[in-house]
């Protein structure tokens, strides 16, 4: 009876993790724009409060491994609005991106001007001796 009862015992502490891990399942999807329909390459697509993300191809399309079918993905690119979706048990999704109706990031680069005393005095040229 005892040892029965021991077999049970163990029989259930050790199948108990396989039942609580969370099942993960791949979703897929495709990013494209609102307003074109092209799809979008280099969108970072991630779960919503974590740190498991990814990128989109060059077709738009992204492969993700989540662990809740209920979580919310988070999609972004420069120069397009944010996005949340909820994935809702979906494994499939089509997801499109609203152009930001103003540039988010923009680079300014020019080289400095100098008079032509200071371009004289700091860029001169390289002597080298004959022979």
């Amino acid at each position: 009876m005892t040892q029965t009862f021991f077999v049970l015992l163990a029989a259930a502490l050790f199948s108990s993790p396989l039942y609580s891990q969370p099942a993960k399942v791949i979703i897929q999807g495709k990013v494209s724009s609102f307003d074109s329909s092209l799809p979008l390459e280099g969108a970072g697509v991630r779960v919503k409060g974590t740190t498991n993300g990814t990128g989109t191809q060059a077709d738009g399309t992204f492969h993700l491994s989540v662990t809740a079918t209920d979580s919310v993905l988070v999609i972004i690119l420069d120069g397009y609005q944010p996005e949340e979706v909820k994935i809702n048990h979906v494994k499939d999704l089509d997801i499109y991106l609203k152009p930001a109706g103003r540039v988010t990031q923009q680079h300014v680069t020019r080289l400095p001007v100098l008079s032509r005393w200071a371009r004289d005095r700091w860029i001169s040229p390289i002597l080298l001796p004959h022979g």
